[in-house]
């Protein structure tokens, strides 16, 4: 029986939600309409699918049009990080899922895309594992970039936090802890718009904004997505000089860093290591199995920070890889 495609409406936000929810085995709330639809309807051109099988909600795929030189792009949505197919269990077969991508590829030909961009879910956010996807895709010639992601596996993970950093990262935080530092959850409207200020102040060195607004961030907090995010503030006295925000995914029990800066006249303290530290001693204690510290690649994963990289490795980081999937339709090769 043949898959029957239908593009997201806004009837369908029920219905999308409960299943990325409840049912889904590859599902987060970023693939949520209520995270999806915090940058308003203007933003982008929704390009969502939702895929029914014996009249059951079967797979979604959270996307968005995009023009490249004159041509529409099926792209992975770009509200969030990860798009991709989202499938429940009952279909995750190899049959199910080869004739998933074929008739999912027809479906795009008959609407004119000429390329399709994936993003799918990052491995340790997943319910169950994934591969059969990546070998799917791999076998219908999608083309495969790969980013360099860094975590925590508290599996692996010492009980005394400071003696998983490197010997350089425990001198650093125990200066910090020395010189007062004190690790602070942020609550208010007042306190998210002071870290909202060093996230902009730090990123004006690379000549760079964040990705989402201060008012963006304030409404996800504290209207779309309650409980999912968490910001942190590092103080010394009451002054904040760094922070972070994280994503929060307990079905996987993981943890997920989207912001981490530091006020640029505090650099000779280094309180960015002292933020670092503080979160992972945090999640550990909470019972996470890992904490995510995003990618430290660019461009599809053909330029590494190797700085940054290293960073991230001085404080007992483990590695996955974060795929990404490209075709050009109506080519085979």
């Amino acid at each position: 029986m043949a898959y029957t495609i239908v593009r997201y409406k806004k009837e369908h936000e029920k219905i999308w939600d409960e299943f990325i929810k409840q049912k889904s085995i590859n599902g987060t709330f970023l693939q949520e309409r209520a995270f999806l639809n915090y940058h308003g309807s203007n933003k982008f051109k929704d390009a969502s699918l939702l895929f029914f099988l014996d009249n059951e909600l079967a797979a979604l795929c959270p996307a968005c049009e995009i023009m490249e030189e004159g041509k529409k792009v099926f792209y992975s949505h770009k509200g969030s990080t990860y798009g991709g197919f989202v499938v429940k269990k009952s279909i995750y077969k190899t049959e199910k899922i080869m004739q998933l991508i074929c008739e999912f590829e027809e479906y795009l030909i008959q609407e004119n895309f000429t390329k399709c961009v994936l993003k799918p879910t990052m491995k340790l956010l997943c319910k169950e594992n994934v591969d059969l996807f990546e070998f799917c895709l791999y076998y219908n010639h999608y083309k495969e970039y790969k980013e360099l992601n860094l975590y925590i596996d508290y599996n692996t993970y010492n009980e005394d936090i400071l003696s998983n950093l490197s010997h350089m990262k425990q001198r650093i935080v125990k200066k910090c802890l020395k010189e007062g530092l004190v690790l602070r959850e942020l609550t208010t409207e007042k306190e998210i718009k002071e870290f909202y200020a060093v996230l902009e102040k730090n990123l004006k060195k690379f000549n760079t904004k964040p990705v989402h607004t201060e008012e963006e961030l304030i409404d996800l907090y504290w209207n779309r997505v309650p409980g999912r995010i968490k910001f942190y503030g590092a103080y010394l006295l009451d002054k904040i000089v760094a922070g972070t925000m994280v994503f929060l995914f307990p079905e996987t029990m993981c943890a997920h860093t989207q912001y981490l800066a530091a006020d640029l006249d505090y650099n000779k303290l280094s309180p960015m290591s002292f933020v670092y530290y503080s979160v992972a001693k945090i999640y550990k204690e909470l019972g996470y199995k890992t904490l995510s510290w995003g990618i430290t690649t660019e461009h599809l994963g053909k330029e590494i920070n190797l700085g940054l990289t290293k960073n991230k490795e001085d404080y007992g980081s483990s590695y996955v890889t974060n795929y990404i999937y490209e075709k050009e339709l109506g080519n085979t090769l």
